[in-house]
């Protein structure tokens, strides 16, 4: 990789590890249990070698959600993305025909907000803008109170307002 595009890369893996750090330190607030599933944690070591591999398991493995949240007698994937134009659809998925994780949900982190959309939504056409209200607050599944949410928005505010 040349000297840009590992900057780049590394610019945007922070910003996604940023968000998945709020992210899960929200839903653990929000009493859930979290356990991390993406394949950076399920398979460290061998990143490099699945990124480079054909074959629907190592497409499935590379898609994986970012983590397990579990409540009430119910698990839940979660996909956690960052953007800093708060747009998010179904077609930034890859292979978003074939995605193996129909239940997951996205949780899509700005500049702004915190918002969350299922698969199925997406996949139904609905998308992640800046002026949509698909709050993470109104998801009924997860049975949360929305005050919890708000100081968590507000550290995301802080952190991202001046990152692209």
């Amino acid at each position: 990789m040349n000297d840009r595009k590992t900057k780049t890369w590394l610019t945007n893996r922070i910003k996604g590890t940023v968000a998945e750090v709020i992210a899960e330190q929200l839903f653990i607030s929000l009493g859930f249990k979290v356990f991390k599933f993406g394949m950076e944690h399920s398979v460290p070591h061998s990143m490099e070698e699945i990124q480079q591999m054909d074959g629907k398991v190592a497409k499935n493995i590379r898609q994986m959600p970012d983590f397990i949240a579990l409540k009430n007698g119910k698990a839940f994937l979660i996909e956690v993305k960052y953007r800093s134009s708060g747009k998010f659809s179904i077609n930034d998925i890859k292979n978003s025909d074939v995605y193996p994780y129909k239940e997951a949900y996205f949780l899509l982190l700005s500049k702004r907000h915190i918002k969350c959309l299922s698969f199925r939504d997406l996949k139904k056409g609905k998308s992640f803008t800046e002026s949509c209200r698909n709050y993470l607050g109104s998801v009924k599944e997860f049975e949360i109170d929305k005050e919890i949410v708000i100081p968590y928005c507000k550290e995301a505010l802080k952190f991202f307002q001046n990152i692209d």
